[in-house]
């Protein structure tokens, strides 16, 4: 099962006619997990995390006319959680702070030497993300585990009808 929490970021590239082209390159968490069943254990499940990935764009560098965001990653090893149905996993400890330069001004007035300060406004707006993952296994009434399970609508996904109705008497 993957797991993404990503924005998709243009990246202009100039060809040797200077032709521009634009690919978007996915920035964020990715996670790769795999989730087991523990047959000598009923109503337990292993969750195998083989791969996280965290990315971000940290700056701009402009070559040829042309903004290029430059990446930072990381990547973990594999994990191995164990969690009995019921039970919650919370992960956690991505951060991200950013901060953006907004200036705002009157058309025309703005743009008047200092008379213009009057009819401007700039700020610095601070914005911190934290990213957390809360994995939950949830058993069925056979004691299996349904997979994924909607918490808005209070109810299992991917099983059958026959498995949903015995649950309900």
């Amino acid at each position: 099962m993957r797991i993404e929490t990503v924005n998709e970021v243009p990246v202009q590239t100039v060809m040797g006619a200077g032709q521009l082209t634009v690919e978007f390159r996915k920035v964020g968490v990715l996670m790769e997990v795999t989730p087991t069943i523990e047959s000598l254990r009923p109503g337990v499940a292993s969750l195998n995390v083989s791969r996280l990935e965290v990315s971000s764009v940290s700056s701009l560098i402009t070559t040829r006319n042309v903004d290029r965001p430059v990446f930072v990653k990381s990547a973990a090893q594999q994990t191995k959680i164990t969690l009995a149905a019921g039970e919650t996993f919370v992960f956690g400890g991505l951060k991200t702070r950013r901060t953006d330069h907004v200036e705002e001004r009157v058309p025309i007035l703005g743009a008047i030497p200092w008379l213009g300060l009057l009819f401007s406004s700039q700020q610095d707006i601070e914005r911190n993300l934290d990213v957390l993952f809360f994995i939950t296994p949830i058993s069925s009434p056979r004691g299996e585990f349904p997979g994924a399970y909607d918490f808005k609508n209070n109810c299992a996904l991917g099983l059958d009808a026959g498995l949903l109705e015995s649950g309900k008497k």
